[in-house]
């Protein structure tokens, strides 16, 4: 990393092309659990909050032998930020190495023009207690993505019980909070994860109506 501002590492997303498609590499922390034929570490040794100008990353093979001799290999690192992304969220993992499970409903709410309608409604049914400060929820509407944050003049994701925590059988209800993402039925993507490891718990698709 040469030039640029620190960067968030849940922002960040590694990805390698051997002649083919680009395959997601999971950082090396998670890597054991996540499907995936490539890894990554930070080479300032240790995950940080943030990498900076200075810092490297390395890429290596995960229980594949993706260069059995001299070979050409094409990679990229995505960023997140700011609502916006250059390529595909890092959702591309398989949530049931998770050991989370996630019911998702459409919000009692219609749908209008409003800008603070309740989208859907996400309940755990598996799984163990995610403070809502470490747990990163996206959508995809129309092309656009949205991070749901307390902050976010866009989205935000609310406990039904008041508290800082997604517990087991506690509806997340995913609300507007200034912004009208769907005026009329809809077609949400989503992604849940937690930021501290960048696991992906949990993805799909919802219809609002």
């Amino acid at each position: 990393y040469t030039t640029g501002s620190g960067l968030g590492l849940p922002d960040v997303t590694v990805s390698v092309s051997v002649g083919g498609a680009y395959m997601p590499c999971a950082e090396l922390v998670t890597a054991t659990s996540q499907s995936t034929d490539c890894a990554f570490t930070w080479l300032y040794g240790g995950n940080q909050a943030q990498v900076g100008v200075g810092n490297g990353i390395r890429i290596f093979e995960n229980g594949q032998d993706l260069c059995t001799s001299a070979c050409s290999v094409e990679w990229k690192v995505d960023v997140f930020q700011q609502g916006q992304m250059t390529s595909a969220y890092p959702g591309n993992w398989n949530p049931s190495d998770s050991g989370y499970t996630f019911d998702v409903v459409d919000h009692a709410d219609a749908p209008s023009t409003a800008t603070d309608d309740g989208l859907f409604d996400l309940t755990m049914t598996q799984g163990s207690d995610i403070n809502l400060a470490t747990m990163r929820l996206v959508l995809k509407i129309d092309g656009t993505y949205h991070e749901c944050t307390p902050s976010s003049s866009v989205c935000d994701k609310v406990a039904s019980n008041g508290g800082s925590s997604m517990t087991a059988s506690n509806v997340l209800s995913i609300v507007e909070t200034g912004a009208d993402l769907c005026s009329g039925s809809c077609t949400i993507e989503y992604w849940v994860s937690n930021v501290l490891d960048r696991t992906t718990l949990a993805k799909g698709i919802v219809t609002v109506s």
